[in-house]
């Protein structure tokens, strides 16, 4: 073999050695950069839907002391189911009222499509006094 076809090989195969090395490496810090950017993105968005909810519960809380107060529930829920819910006005779609003994004293339910009042589900009820 002359000398040319020598160094051709040994400088060929040393700038692949060069690339394979280099692609490994880039491959390698670029996996683990975006494994963490995942990872920081991930985190970010369970923040942001655990900070939702609990602005939803306090909302939700905010709401039903407005309405504990403003409709005088203590003789609601001492009296019996006739109870009229504002619907428009009310940013729900199920109104129960469950007393200190835990039974259910009044449900209602609201079906947003068909803008009418609908009774809710006895499972969900069965779920609520459990």
């Amino acid at each position: 073999m002359k000398l040319r076809k020598k160094t051709l090989l040994i400088i060929g195969a040393a700038l692949s050695s060069l690339l394979v090395a280099l692609y490994v490496t880039a491959s390698i810090v670029l996996h683990n950069n975006f494994h963490r950017l995942e990872v920081e993105s991930v985190h970010q968005e369970i923040m942001r839907a655990v900070n939702a909810l609990h602005q939803e519960s306090l909302d939700l809380e905010k709401l039903a002391q407005h309405q504990a107060q403003s409709l005088n529930i203590t003789e609601m829920v001492n009296a019996s189911n006739s109870i009229e819910v504002d619907w428009q006005r009310t940013p729900v779609d199920v109104f129960v009222l469950v007393n200190a003994e835990g039974k259910v004293v009044f449900s209602r339910g609201f079906d947003p499509t068909r803008q009418q009042e609908i009774p809710i589900a006895e499972a969900f009820q069965d779920y609520l006094t459990s």
